[in-house]
């Protein structure tokens, strides 16, 4: 995982290097950066899944409430449906 991490980053820098802006990206950059988070995403779901046999969705609304409740977020609210 911390391979498809750096290489995300590694995607980052280089597009903060060509353009010194994450903003108005070419579709070729944001194709990649989304294909590395993707792998960055798979990696994640199988640790949890096959790993700490998690129930990754209740884990997620569980620690979303926390952090709204600990960082007071108001306007960041996530439906479940």
């Amino acid at each position: 995982m911390a391979e498809e991490v750096g290489e995300f980053a590694c995607v980052v820098k280089e597009i903060l290097r060509e353009h010194g802006t994450m903003k108005k990206l070419p579709e070729e950059k944001i194709e990649k950066l989304r294909e590395e988070l993707i792998d960055i995403f798979i990696y994640i779901i199988k640790v949890g899944d096959q790993v700490l046999a998690m129930d990754i969705e209740k884990e997620f609304f569980k620690k979303l409430k926390t952090n709204e409740e600990r960082f007071k977020i108001q306007n960041t609210k996530i439906s479940s449906t």
